[in-house]
């Protein structure tokens, strides 16, 4: 991926969105502070590509590069506005649903799952429910209420 295991040195992922809706995107690695990833949150309009940047904030050896890795998340955006701040509360709430059904499909009760999670047991129900009757996890986006 890099050219160079120097200071500054930096290397280009190209993102890229197939389908007609815009795509909520995340970039994390296992180490933090040996990479700088810009922009590491954001929208990628649909149909368009976009360039990040990962810079090495230190040297290293090649060998110190093959261990680390970098997980990129996308799940749908209902618009273009979402702030950084937007996109990381989505995938925050996007990982609290992902473990409340890997938490229900291991056994524990709805109870244990919202104390385990620090949420109510009515968030734990809805998205089981939701679950059971769609299969997958849909509407994600907190709505306000009517």
């Amino acid at each position: 991926m890099f050219s160079s295991c120097r200071i500054g040195a930096t290397a280009i992922i190209v993102l890229t969105n197939p389908t007609n809706t815009p795509i909520a995107y995340k970039i994390k690695t296992t180490s933090p502070e040996k990479y700088r990833v810009r922009p590491s949150v954001g929208i990628l309009e649909a149909e368009m590509q976009l360039e990040i940047g990962v810079t090495l904030s230190e040297q290293l050896a090649p060998s110190a590069l093959v261990r680390d890795k970098f997980l990129v998340m996308g799940a749908p955006a209902s618009s273009n506005d979402l702030t950084s701040q937007g996109v990381s509360q989505l995938f925050k709430h996007l990982t609290t649903c992902c473990q409340i059904i890997a938490l229900r499909e291991e056994g524990l009760t709805v109870r244990a799952i919202a104390d385990q999670l620090a949420v109510s047991t009515s968030t734990v129900k809805r998205w089981i429910r939701r679950y059971a009757e769609m299969g997958i996890l849909t509407d994600l986006e907190r709505r306000p209420r009517p």
